[in-house]
């Protein structure tokens, strides 16, 4: 279900996050969807829920094909 003024075009490219909030549902599907989508374009891309986090709160760690190392944490 799309929101207001999104594109139907990227549909499948993000996760509802306003849908999430609403049923207090942690978005842990459609981040793993997310992650399995985009892996095709890394070495390595791990996605993990930070554990004890009171939001949920992922760790993303990419390894990119030219071998940089990138760890960010990223609330939702």
């Amino acid at each position: 279900m799309l929101n207001l003024n999104e594109s139907p075009f990227f549909a499948n490219l993000g996760i509802p996050a306003q849908q999430a909030v609403l049923q207090q549902v942690q978005p842990d599907y459609y981040v793993a969807r997310i992650q399995q989508q985009f892996a095709q374009y890394f070495a390595s891309l791990i996605v993990a829920k930070v554990p004890g986090a009171t939001n949920p709160t992922y760790r993303v760690s990419v390894l990119t094909l030219q071998g940089s190392k990138v760890i960010v944490t990223v609330p939702t």
